[in-house]
């Protein structure tokens, strides 16, 4: 059943670009998160659903209804419309439906669209088809933005990524038929010299993304570039990125691809997700080869452990902080632990979490995604807090989108009861701060279960595998379960 309320609907007008009164009238919209029924995207849009996740595809919107299929962690689907939780897709030459849950899937909008909304005014663009929802920006005069569909007096559209509102009214806004002609974006002189970056490099995440010859969707279209091709990087400024392509200086749009760091070399080896390696001192020195004479990369604390790779002259190879490390196999300061593994997708959340073990917690530290699921460029990847830690290891690995909060953490994927924890589920847990909150505000930390009572997470210096203590369990909360449909 959907329930709606009445609010404030001004006749599909954004009234407040102007500040003008006009009388509003009232139009029933969903209360929950303002679905209602979709126009038909246009033809000549490319829309598709992608999943994060090996997804049931079903024969009618509820997981009641027959399982049609299975698409695989990044399969895409062509897209017809979202309502009620439920994206509807064209699947094997039918309609079929699959969970519209963010950890789950995502609608992809490629820049290639033929149709785009132009600005005639300074426009506010707004998370739903209501004056009353939240302002994300503001259309300049002239500004283009892809098109997807309009309702109830509103243009949807593709917004840094994400999909938002624009009034419809015709003295506001218009539907043209393809890419504006450049007018004061003529195309740029050539830059002769072009000078890469060469630790970065920029790499595609859309499906199919336009490649233009200055950073505005009003420069000419030089070419075009498919989700996983690589360019050499120069710069970033105002949402676009410059980059190499085919020898001159180019642009892509920052919605549609991330800038990611050039691997040094010096790549870890892949650690047996089986076998750990457990500090039996404070203050056990990791290093940088085995012996003594190398340099130190970290510490272990008594209780610590670290993934196990392999064995050389008397020192156990890890992984740490990214990069093979080695502690002492002496069994004065170190044994080896067993915990059972589980399904493939949790054991690739588990060995990436693991890469990063050692990196220092900070506090606030910058997340790899914002919560509309758009890459952050701030990100770094040096250090982490407990929830940028997580959402890094289920994207990386999975590609699984969670908030940025552990509060907001805690409302993803599946209550799992605390009799039930597998590995790979999120542990949440309060802390001194927050004791006496109520709700998720009581909520201060989130952890990634091993398995054995053994946690993986970061707090306080840097992140570590360390045994749930009776204090820890004492502030528990809840456990999710964001992998499994």
């Amino acid at each position: 059943l959907l329930l709606t309320t009445l609010v404030p609907f001004s006749s599909g007008i954004d009234n407040s670009v102007f500040g003008v009164g006009i009388p509003p009238v009232t139009q029933s919209i969903s209360s929950e998160d303002e679905t209602t029924e979709i126009v038909k995207v246009t033809e000549k849009v490319q829309s598709v659903v992608r999943s994060k996740v090996n997804l049931n595809v079903r024969s009618a919107p509820s997981t009641s209804s027959t399982v049609l299929g299975t698409m695989k962690a990044g399969e895409t689907a062509d897209y017809v419309s979202t309502a009620n939780g439920w994206h509807q897709i064209e699947y094997k030459g039918r309609n079929a439906y699959v969970s519209a849950k963010t950890s789950y899937s995502e609608i992809i909008h490629t820049e290639s669209s033929q149709q785009y909304i132009k600005s005639k005014v300074n426009l506010n663009v707004r998370k739903s088809h209501s004056t009353s929802s939240n302002v994300l920006g503001t259309l300049k005069v002239g500004e283009t933005v892809p098109f997807i569909s309009t309702v109830n007096g509103w243009h949807k559209i593709s917004y840094n990524g994400v999909e938002a509102y624009v009034s419809a009214r015709s003295d506001y806004s218009e539907i043209i038929s393809d890419t504006p002609i450049p007018t004061s974006n003529p195309d740029p002189t050539p830059d002769p010299d072009p000078s890469p970056n060469p630790e970065k490099y920029v790499l595609v995440t859309g499906s199919k993304v336009n490649v233009r010859s200055g950073p505005s969707t009003s420069y000419n279209i030089v070419g075009s570039a498919l989700s996983g091709d690589k360019f050499d990087y120069v710069s970033t400024s105002n949402g676009w990125h410059k980059i190499i392509y085919k020898g001159s200086t180019s642009y892509i749009s920052s919605t549609y691809s991330i800038v990611e760091s050039v691997d040094d070399g010096d790549d870890a080896v892949i650690p047996k997700n089986d076998t750990y390696i457990k500090s039996r001192v404070d203050g056990l020195t990791v290093r940088s080869g085995p012996g003594t004479n190398f340099s130190k990369v970290g510490v272990m604390n008594c209780g610590d452990m670290v993934s196990f790779v392999g064995e050389e002259n008397g020192w156990y190879m890890t992984v740490y902080k990214g990069k093979t490390a080695y502690v002492s196999a002496d069994v004065k300061y170190t044994n080896k632990e067993y915990i059972a593994t589980g399904s493939a997708e949790v054991e690739k959340v588990i060995e990436t979490a693991i890469a990063l073990l050692g990196t220092p917690y900070v506090y606030g530290a910058p997340r790899l995604l914002f919560d509309n699921g758009r890459h952050n460029p701030s990100f770094t990847g040096k250090s982490y807090d407990c929830s940028s830690f997580t959402q890094y290891a289920y994207y990386e690995a999975l590609g699984i989108a969670i908030d940025s909060t552990s509060r907001s953490q805690s409302l993803e994927g599946t209550y799992v009861s605390s009799d039930n924890i597998q590995r790979g589920d999120l542990l949440f847990f309060t802390n001194s701060d927050r004791y006496d909150n109520t709700g998720i505000n009581k909520i201060g930390h989130v952890a990634i279960y091993l398995g054995d009572n053994y946690i993986l997470h970061t707090a306080s210096d840097y992140a570590v595998i360390e045994e749930i203590s009776n204090t820890r369990w004492s502030y528990y909360i809840t456990a999710r379960d964001v992998i499994i449909d």
